[in-house]
């Protein structure tokens, strides 16, 4: 009976461990897509400026025409990304909480039997 209690605390410090893992790999996903999105936000600034400086009164129709989508996706990339690596980073964070969790049940189990 002593090995089959063993081996059902084992199994569920191992459930929690996978947990951990997964939380901190979320976690440094989520890191480097915050990063990515800061990145983004500065080079599309940089591109927007260049291609449509504020002096320019009289541009091309095409270059006009083009303006707008430029604008949007100079604010949408960057977003686009902060949001994924929030919502990476609260999937992480409540994993990392559900394996801190059942670590305690398990030892808590554990002990008890």
């Amino acid at each position: 009976m002593k090995g089959l209690t063993k081996a059902r605390h084992s199994e569920g410090t191992g459930e929690c461990l996978f947990l951990n893992r997964v939380g901190t790999v979320l976690f440094l996903v989520s890191l480097a897509l915050f990063i990515a999105g800061r990145l983004s936000r500065f080079v599309w600034q940089r591109i927007f400026d260049r291609t449509f400086p504020s002096g320019l009164l009289t541009a091309d129709a095409e270059l006009l025409a083009i303006k707008p989508m430029v604008n949007i996706m100079m604010y949408a990339m960057p977003f686009v990304f902060d949001f994924m690596a929030m919502g990476l980073l609260i999937v992480g964070l409540v994993s990392h909480l559900g394996g801190f969790i059942g670590m305690s049940l398990s030892k808590k189990n554990g002990k008890e039997q």
